[in-house]
């Protein structure tokens, strides 16, 4: 039996997670029927807890690194994170099953940031390395266009179109790259198919 006041003015009202001001006295009913009943939070073993956090972080960064879209790359990952936090409410709400969410969550952002940057700087640098490619072969106008279009360079199978081309002998070319420095004979064809193009 608990006797206890339940009114306002007497400050035996408590804030809980599930009210903002609750009767201190159904507090300690409440506590005392949980003992009686075994009807405790019981925490998830930290081994299963462990695996499911490195599942999520393991899911998440395939999915950064191996979507080609970047709104998958984004969607997915979070899917999953919805997924886990659902699977926690529902752990506790059914089964009385303390699953761990800040820091799964804290890591899971971390994760994230620290994929999603690393794919930037190497998606970044892969463009940059295709321009320096390219800008030695093509116009600046093809070039833009190629980048743009985004292809994949090694996939290109051919198309018909119709062209004109011009071929063009450097006389005594052999004599000049024997006689010339590597970067004087580049800079020299450089020029020439500037002018030429």
């Amino acid at each position: 039996l608990i006797v206890g006041a339940s009114a306002v003015a007497l400050n035996d009202m408590k804030p809980t997670p599930v009210h903002r001001s609750y009767p201190g006295p159904k507090l300690h009913a409440t506590a005392i029927a949980n003992i009686l009943d075994r009807a405790f939070l019981l925490p998830l073993s930290f081994s299963t807890q462990g695996v499911l956090t490195l599942l999520l972080i393991f899911l998440s960064i395939a999915a950064i690194f191996q979507m080609r879209s970047l709104i998958l790359r984004f969607l997915v990952p979070a899917l999953l994170l919805t997924a886990y936090v659902g699977m926690a409410c529902l752990c506790f709400r059914y089964s009385s099953t303390s699953l761990e969410v800040a820091a799964p969550l804290i890591l899971w952002w971390v994760v994230m940031i620290d994929g999603l940057l690393f794919t930037i700087l190497i998606e970044r640098a892969e463009r940059n390395r295709i321009k320096a490619t390219l800008s030695k072969y093509l116009a600046p106008a093809v070039m833009a266009q190629v980048i743009a279009e985004g292809k994949d360079l090694h996939a290109e199978v051919g198309r018909q179109e119709e062209v004109t081309i011009l071929f063009a002998d450097i006389r005594d070319f052999t004599r000049l790259t024997e006689s010339f420095p590597p970067e004087q004979v580049v800079g020299l064809l450089n020029e020439y198919l500037e002018r030429m193009t």
